[in-house]
């Protein structure tokens, strides 16, 4: 089990623009190191929170910029962020409350380490990947008691960045009802085109994980993921050891590897000098351990039969826009890994893939 981070106090941030008791909403359209929660962000009341763009929580101490904990929603399209800080979460979701999460904006919990390039002047960088520890973009944990379930759905279709050993781009520790989005579709009207916003998910560090979903979490509804990046020894970009009810989708790249440099040296004299340093694997880039009640796909537009009907699958989004899935390993760890994860020593359960339409592309 992952570790959780509570905040044990609620503090009300500075410049916050709050709307009447009535509306009950808390916008953040500055700067401020002060964490916030939903449970106190209306003057010690609950609120939704919003952090517009062009507002930031940067916090200075090991904690959580923004936290769910009440009945509430939150949104960023701002940045959440932390440097250097260990045990540090950007946006935490208790589980058993009722809500919505969505991050249109940034996420980085990072450091300023910058491992040496070449200390043997072999011409290969070389060096830890990260520093820190427990850092984790964002986050569903089950409460201290009472009901563990977060009603509600969880979209990012913003950019999140980690750096550390043994941390999370993003960890669903606790079950959530609804959806987890990293793509959102608006299909064509008659005077506007359609678009899609796409998320990603970037995590460097020894053992790290893109996206992980825990035994004792789950999504309830579908997993739309895009774009996963997991640099790092034993880092992994998707880990599905949790059950999903509806469909994952995979509809861009998912890379995981261990090296420092990608590019395969050609040199003879140069390929030799690699220590064991340079040739640290990463983990399986994509890990199903959980069943999944309505199939896995790695996602193609439509074949192109028509030069006229640029939206052959008849779901509002031209074809040319639907996103291609792949999954990538550099190193000798498998692209994909199906198997279910053991649970405090007792054997492995088994797992159910159910069965994805056709129909569906994106």
């Amino acid at each position: 089990m992952k570790r959780m981070f509570l905040a044990a106090a609620a503090a009300t941030a500075p410049l916050l623009v709050a709307a009447s008791p009535t509306l009950a909403q808390v916008t953040i359209s500055g700067s401020t190191s002060t964490p916030v929660q939903t449970a106190t962000a209306n003057s010690g009341q609950p609120a939704d929170v919003t952090v517009a763009a062009g507002g930031s929580i940067g916090i200075t101490n090991p904690g959580i910029d923004l936290m769910l904990n009440s009945n509430n929603s939150v949104t960023n399209a701002g940045v959440l962020g932390a440097t250097g800080l260990d045990n540090t979460v950007g946006l935490q979701v208790i589980g058993g409350f009722t809500g919505s999460v969505t991050n249109t904006g940034t996420i980085n919990i990072t450091e300023t380490n910058t491992a040496p390039t070449d200390p043997n002047n072999d011409g290969l960088s070389t060096g830890a990947f990260a520093v820190g520890n427990n850092r984790i973009g964002l986050e569903v944990v089950p409460p201290a008691s009472g009901p563990t379930t977060f009603i509600g759905s969880i979209t990012n279709t913003g950019p999140i960045t980690v750096i550390g050993n043994n941390s999370e781009g993003v960890s669903i520790q606790a079950p959530i009802s609804g959806d987890f989005l990293s793509l959102v579709v608006t299909p064509a009207t008659s005077s506007v085109a359609a678009t899609i916003a796409a998320g990603s998910i970037s995590i460097t560090g020894q053992n790290a994980v893109g996206l992980q979903v825990t035994p004792t979490g789950g999504i309830g509804g579908n997993a739309r993921i895009t774009s996963v990046t997991a640099t790092g020894p034993g880092a992994q970009a998707v880990q599905l050891n949790g059950d999903v009810g509806g469909f994952v989708n995979l509809s861009s790249g998912v890379v995981a590897t261990g090296y420092r440099g990608t590019t395969r040296q050609t040199n003879p004299a140069v390929s030799i000098l690699y220590t064991q340093d340079e040739m640290q694997q990463g983990g399986a880039a994509v890990t199903v351990g959980g069943s999944v009640g309505a199939g896995l796909i790695i996602s193609a537009p439509p074949p192109v039969l028509s030069t006229t009907n640029l939206d052959q699958d008849a779901d509002g989004v031209p074809d040319s826009l639907q996103g291609t899935g792949s999954i990538s390993v550099l190193g000798s760890s498998p692209a994909m890994q199906i198997g279910a994860a053991s649970q405090n020593g007792a054997a492995p359960q088994a797992i159910t893939l159910g069965a994805y339409s056709a129909s569906q592309y994106i």
